[in-house]
């Protein structure tokens, strides 16, 4: 699908505002509608589904191209202004300070990283905050969705309930999203902010932040595995650097996690989801969003793997690299910024 400069070629493009006439609106509607379902669709055997799903990603493909940022916009986003390796603190450096907390960016600064890994939460009150699970059970001393609390039940959490080393982080609150995004400012960290909400009203939190703090176009990026959340956010506001997240176990790995019964008879759909997924990654929804990265899981990098990406112009981020020789090999021999729980320290895999 790209040539060596990492474009389509001309004969494959398609402007819609000259040759077509359909009305925006619905247009973008449809294309988020397939985004978010696509990979539900794919598993089907069936000969009419199977057809419209064909027809409707050549329609995806061909009318909903949003345009990728210049390449400079990434390269400056990727690079270690102190001339120091790349390295970002995934949750903030998770081994190192209670995760998705202040006190995880700020760990992460003092340790040498130039940008920290987030993950957006949203609460019954419609307020975005720092949370990697849909629960705050593993993290806190509390149990329940945040999505079921109130910012004020919240923020009574402590945070660093459940961190190994208590006696240096004995409590820490829940942070919103504007407090992380003020302080990463203040220490100058880059922002990779993981969405893992596919809703629009998360999508809405994210333009408001980057129109209140403009200097977020130069110093975030948006992440996420649901490549509708990605399209709604370009859409949105074309400007704004954004990431694909991969990794060949995704459907696998999330339905494990499940509470359900018949979970044996879910697991091989999950299989080919992760097929379907990965082949749609690599093929087609890198250039449909118009993305500037993909952060891969380091388990699936390889020499053909970059050699394809390099080949399409999308910068390479493994995560979540924690083994020292994997950090040398990453950071050294591939000059690739890496996503680490430990941004100062290492640990044995």
């Amino acid at each position: 699908m790209c040539n060596n400069n990492g474009t389509l070629d001309s004969n494959e493009s398609v402007d819609i505002n000259v040759n077509l006439d359909i009305n925006r609106k619905f247009r973008n509607q449809l294309l988020v509608t397939v985004l978010s379902t696509s990979g539900l669709l794919g598993v089907s055997s069936c000969l009419t589904v199977s057809i419209l799903v064909w027809c409707i990603f050549c329609a995806v493909v061909y009318w909903g191209k949003i345009d990728r940022l210049p390449s400079h916009r990434i390269e400056k986003f990727l690079e270690n202004e102190e001339n120091g390796p790349a390295i970002i603190g995934h949750r903030g450096g998770a081994n190192e300070a209670p995760e998705n907390t202040i006190a995880a960016l700020l760990e992460a600064k003092k340790n040498g990283a130039y940008a920290v890994e987030v993950d957006i939460g949203v609460t019954k009150d419609e307020v975005a905050i720092l949370l990697h699970d849909w629960t705050v059970d593993r993290t806190t001393d509390g149990e329940g969705k945040i999505s079921e609390m109130t910012l004020e039940e919240a923020e009574r959490l402590n945070a660093a309930a459940n961190f190994s080393n208590r006696s240096q982080f004995p409590s820490e609150k829940i942070p919103t999203l504007e407090e992380c995004v003020i302080k990463c400012l203040e220490l100058d960290l880059k922002i990779y902010f993981d969405v893992k909400d596919f809703s629009d009203k998360t999508v809405s939190i994210l333009i408001d932040i980057y129109e209140r703090y403009p200097r977020l176009m130069e110093t975030a990026i948006v992440c996420s595995f649901i490549p509708s959340v990605i399209y709604k956010v370009r859409l949105r506001n074309p400007e704004i650097l954004t990431a694909l997240t991969t990794s060949p176990r995704f459907f696998q790995t999330e339905v494990k996690k499940m509470k359900i019964p018949l979970k044996e008879w879910i697991s091989p759909i999950s299989y080919v989801m992760d097929s379907i997924m990965v082949w749609s990654m690599f093929n087609w929804l890198w250039y449909l969003c118009g993305n500037s990265a993909i952060l891969l899981n380091k388990d699936f990098i390889s020499r053909s793997v970059l050699d394809h990406w390099n080949a399409c112009g999308i910068h390479v981020v493994p995560w979540t690299v924690n083994d020292p020789g994997d950090k040398v090999y990453f950071t050294e021999s591939l000059k690739l910024a890496i996503i680490t729980d430990c941004v100062l320290s290492s640990v044995d895999e």
